[in-house]
Parts: C-alpha cells; sequence; structure tokens
C-alpha cells in the first residue's frame, strides 16, 4: 500500500505500534511501558505545533514518535537502533518515500542520550522525549525509573543517591527549541525545586 496523503501513515503506523506494544512489550518496563510511548507521541504534537511545524512535518515526528521505544520489545540497551530497524522495515514495506523514512529514521536515533539534534524535526522529538521532566507528576515517571533499572541494570540507590542522580539530570539536561525553553523549562525548574527540598 503506497501512503499518498498526509495523516495517512500516522494512521497506519499508530495501528501497528499499539498492535505491536501490546503484544510484546515487557510487562516489567515500567516507565518504558505503553503510556510513556503516547505520552510521547502527544507531547511531540504540542511541541511540533507549538514550533510552527507543517502538517506533514508533525506527522514526520508523530511517526518517529511512535516508533521511538519499540526496539524495547527486543533488547534494553541499545534500543534506539533496533527501534530505527522495526521503522525502517515497516515503512518501506508499506511503501512510504526513501527521504521521508530517512527523516523519520534521523529523528528516532536523534533521542539517543545524549541527544544532539540537528534538525528542528529532530529537537521537537528530543524534547518530546524529555517532556516528563517538566510534568507535574514526574515523581511517579522517576520512581518508575528508578524500578526499572533495578530489575533490567541491577542499579540499586538508597533516596539520597537517587535524588542526587535526578537533580544532577535535570540540572545539566537543557531543551532544544524555543518552545521548551521558553514554556517546558519553567516547569522542569519547579521539579528541580522538589528535588532541592528532598535533599536538604
Amino acid at each position: 500500500m503506497i501512503f499518498k496523503q498526509p495523516g495517512q501513515a500516522l494512521n497506519k503506523v499508530q495501528e501497528f505500534t499499539i498492535d505491536f506494544l501490546e503484544r510484546k512489550l515487557p510487562a516489567d518496563l515500567y516507565f518504558h511501558c505503553f503510556s510513556h510511548t503516547l505520552e510521547v507521541v502527544e507531547a511531540a504534537l504540542e511541541i511540533g505545533t507549538q514550533s510552527g511545524l507543517t502538517p506533514e512535518e508533525i506527522d514526520t515526528v508523530c511517526i518517529a514518535a511512535w516508533f521511538h521505544d519499540v526496539g524495547y520489545c527486543h533488547t534494553y540497551r541499545n534500543h534506539e537502533a533496533e527501534s530505527a530497524v522495526i521503522a525502517r522495515y515497516f515503512l518501506h514495506k508499506t511503501g512510504l518515500a526513501a527521504d521521508k523514512i530517512n527523516c523519520i529514521i534521523s529523528c528516532i536515533t536523534a533521542t539517543t542520550y545524549p541527544q544532539q539534534p540537528v534538525s528542528l524535526l529532530e529537537q521537537v522529538i528530543c524534547d518530546a522525549d524529555f517532556y516528563h521532566f517538566s510534568r507535574n507528576d514526574y515523581r511517579a515517571h522517576e520512581q518508575a525509573l528508578r524500578k526499572e533499572w533495578e530489575l533490567h541494570l541491577n542499579l540499586f540507590y538508597t533516596d539520597r543517591e537517587w535524588n542526587t542522580i535526578n537533580l544532577k539530570m535535570l540540572s545539566c539536561h537543557h531543551y532544544f527549541t524555543d518552545y521548551g525553553q521558553k514554556v517546558l523549562q519553567l516547569r522542569k525548574e519547579e521539579n528541580i525545586k522538589k528535588l532541592q527540598l528532598a535533599l536538604n
């Protein structure tokens, strides 16, 4: 099937990735679960819209967001590379233009930490991937990641050590888009203050 109109590819990708994640994503991924993917897609739409992306560009970055963590279905480490392989295979099979596939793959691989996005679309998905730094419920997200690291990376920390790690991460992190720097950064700073209080 050839995707001819903006939006058509996104709908097919959404169908595929939802089914793929529901069937194959390990149940003990407490942070990198389906809800994280959904949050990143929603954040990509929000940030992309606020950054002035065209509808087609928003489709591209949202497709990348749907695919960006599917690699966790096969591997925990270097999951971005696996996500790119899965995305390229599916998108090529469905007949999407090669230049658009390459743009989507670039967006997926740009989320590899430490992030070094080049294009605006890459900046949008990178900011979307760390949108949770700015959420009011950041505490729930970092606790989910803590539990995940214990299970998959065998990393165990005291509460103080974990709060210190999170404070350093949020303090060193920076958003790339203007929207991220002007809006998300202010919200993130509230979470930085909470972590500082927890360490005092």
